[in-house]
């Protein structure tokens, strides 16, 4: 198993809730869903625009989910870089 530096893993997580956070505009419709609300994230919807109302509605837990998914993801390159470079 590879060791992971310190550095390598506070680059992964700052990277992956910057693209956490950018999901949030990455246009998402579901197969099931309220028409004429827009959804945002990905994998997991965390923001909803709502059309009439004009409102937004933000889910804290799935933002922290796509989170961290997203830093597992940053994870696994940063190894698989790491074991093909040596």
């Amino acid at each position: 198993m590879s060791k992971i530096s310190w550095k390598v893993l506070v680059l992964a997580i700052i990277v992956g809730v910057c693209i956490g956070v950018a999901t949030g505009f990455i246009f998402e419709q579901p197969q099931m869903g309220i028409p004429g609300n827009k959804f945002f994230g990905f994998p997991l919807v965390w923001r909803i625009s709502e059309m009439e109302t004009g409102t937004e509605t933000y889910s804290c837990f799935e933002l922290v989910v796509d989170c961290i998914f997203w830093i597992v993801i940053v994870l696994v390159i940063a190894l698989l870089a790491k074991l093909l470079k040596s």
